[in-house]
């Protein structure tokens, strides 16, 4: 039996329909599913992420804890700045190896600092000294006893080859810490584009994603949903007689980054190679 040709016409019309219903259909099946993982990273899976945090990020986070509280105490001239002296109220880096435990000081020898002040910025510079020698109390004169200006800033880690570890990979990491936040406070104006905050698990990530505010706008949901992808633990390889570090940190400006430090396994440690690779791009765009 032929049917008639417009009914033909209107059953063909009506399978297209059907198919086209079909490809709709699945194409918003796929955006569904796509808007729940979405849902689940940014909503669901903060909420339920281990929240204990691990060894390593309870070292940084006493660390950073004790370095943002501190400022600039206003009884004293930034280039008059040290550990010691009458002034009260100033940080003595030395409790730094209360927190640090798997680091010590040469014997009789004292961490101190020098603060360089040029007038757009300020931090400190951080020096190893004989417990007995009297400390250096400007920076003028902390770069004369070492040539000028540009070398004075070149010595800035010249104070961990007086550090030692107890050789373990806690050890050296804390070995790390200390080099990338142990000059992190009393900074002032330009100084603070180098802040950064070191990430040892996902809870701290989660914790800075969530508490991380520019203008009082969270990080952009691109820049949140690749950083959920990093790998925050930190690395510790031993190889014969050298280590390797990695270790992930956050900036303003720049993003996530992960930085890797390869030093050699015995004192005094001295640094051989760094690297580091940009994770996620952002830039906060505040500039002063």
């Amino acid at each position: 039996m032929t049917l008639p040709f417009s009914l033909s016409k209107i059953i063909a019309g009506n399978g297209i329909k059907e198919r086209k219903m079909k490809i709709i259909k699945e194409k918003w099946q796929w955006f569904y599913r796509i808007a729940a993982i979405m849902l689940f990273i940014i909503v669901i899976y903060p909420v339920i992420v281990h929240m204990t945090g691990s060894d390593q990020q309870r070292v940084v986070d006493r660390m950073q804890n004790l370095l943002d509280v501190q400022s600039l105490p206003n009884h004293v001239s930034p280039d008059e700045l040290s550990r010691s002296g009458p002034e009260a109220g100033k940080l003595d880096v030395n409790e730094y190896f209360r927190i640090l435990r798997h680091l010590k000081m040469a014997p009789e020898t004292a961490l101190d600092y020098v603060y360089a002040y040029n007038g757009f910025s300020g931090y400190p510079i951080l020096y190893a000294r004989s417990e007995h020698q009297q400390p250096i109390k400007t920076f003028k004169r902390f770069a004369d006893l070492h040539g000028g200006f540009k070398e004075a800033f070149n010595a800035q880690y010249d104070y961990l080859d007086k550090v030692s570890t107890d050789g373990t990979a806690e050890g050296f990491f804390e070995l790390v810490v200390l080099r990338l936040l142990g000059d992190q406070f009393y900074l002032d104006w330009h100084a603070y584009y180098n802040y950064i905050t070191i990430l040892c698990d996902r809870f701290a990530l989660e914790r800075l994603l969530f508490s991380r505010r520019i203008n009082e706008c969270f990080l952009p949901i691109g820049v949140q949903l690749r950083a959920r992808l990093i790998d925050c633990m930190p690395k510790v390889h031993f190889e014969d007689d050298r280590v390797r570090v990695s270790v992930v940190i956050y900036s303003d400006w720049g993003g996530f980054f992960r930085y890797e430090f390869q030093m050699m396994r015995n004192p005094p440690y001295h640094l051989l190679e760094t690297h580091r690779q940009q994770l996620v791009k952002y830039n906060c765009g505040v500039w002063f």
